[in-house]
């Protein structure tokens, strides 16, 4: 619960403070910055462990957590201009979620990033299986690739960070699905042929994530951008969203599993290609 509106409160927050190409912008940063925990956070706990006994991961979070609610307490401000008294009211809640989910500039940039960054959950699925057990890689290994793979996401937020107020919200997600539309058929293609190693499930991946991070801060600034003073809660539905998409996923990929690369590039070139079938059906939509 602290976890998901620690995401809900940030993406409402950005909406708070600016509009579109200006959200996608902090967004992407902020993407950026999220970007870094998987590959810094198993170090700190690995240092941890080896040091101290393994409840010593516990008191460190305790510790963080801490610290951020005494920087939230003392130097974050509201963002919300004006508070809405009435905005827990049960019936005026699920008004006001009734608006944002018939909203069809929401919808179409909720679904855009939502399938795309199925692709990071159907990885999550299965690359423990296909890297540690299939091709035998240590976990050491295994932590250095999934490192590489965050690279690739990493630089993905640093490039719509730095595009999104030059080219716009939908060009920048147009090339982003560019990239994931290439990436992984390149991936299926390379599964139907039998190439079956640790190149050819690492450098396709790192490619799609560089693309589905471009894709996710831009869908997600233009998903709220229609809602200045329900931003809370267009943040929790388009959330709610896209945790439920990437789960259903995951548990497909995760069924479907039998030692090879075949389910994941299925779910690789679900997550690559529809998100630009979609942007293409509805572009004159969201072409404000």
């Amino acid at each position: 619960i602290g976890a998901a509106a620690g995401r809900i409160i940030g993406v409402s927050i950005v909406r708070d403070l600016h509009t579109r190409e200006k959200a996608a912008k902090l967004l992407s940063n902020i993407w950026m910055v999220s970007t870094m925990m998987p590959i810094i956070n198993p170090m700190i706990g690995s240092i941890l462990i080896r040091h101290f006994e393994w409840n010593s991961v516990f008191l460190f979070m305790a510790l963080y957590a801490a610290i951020m609610l005494l920087l939230i307490i003392y130097y974050l401000q509201e963002t919300l201009i004006s508070k809405n008294i009435k905005a827990l009211n049960p019936i005026m809640v699920v008004r006001n979620f009734k608006e944002i989910s018939i909203n069809k500039v929401f919808l179409t940039y909720t679904a855009i990033g939502s399938i795309s960054v199925t692709s990071l959950y159907g990885f999550l699925a299965t690359a423990s299986d296909l890297l540690i057990k299939q091709l035998n890689q240590d976990p050491t290994s295994f932590a250095w690739q999934f490192g590489i793979v965050m690279i690739g996401s990493l630089t993905g937020s640093y490039i719509s960070s730095r595009l999104s107020l030059k080219l716009g919200i939908n060009r920048v997600i147009k090339l982003g699905i560019s990239i994931t539309v290439i990436s992984s058929i390149s991936f299926l293609v390379l599964s139907l042929i039998g190439i079956f190693n640790v190149a050819a499930i690492i450098i396709p991946y790192t490619i799609q994530r560089l693309g589905e991070a471009m894709i996710s801060a831009q869908s997600m600034a233009g998903s709220i951008s229609p809602f200045p003073q329900t931003a809370g809660a267009a943040s929790s539905l388009l959330g709610f969203l896209r945790q439920m998409t990437g789960a259903c996923m995951a548990i497909l990929v995760g069924y479907f599993a039998d030692g090879t690369t075949l389910p994941l590039s299925i779910a690789l070139v679900f997550g690559g290609v529809i998100p630009g079938l979609i942007f293409f059906r509805f572009y004159r939509q969201i072409n404000l």
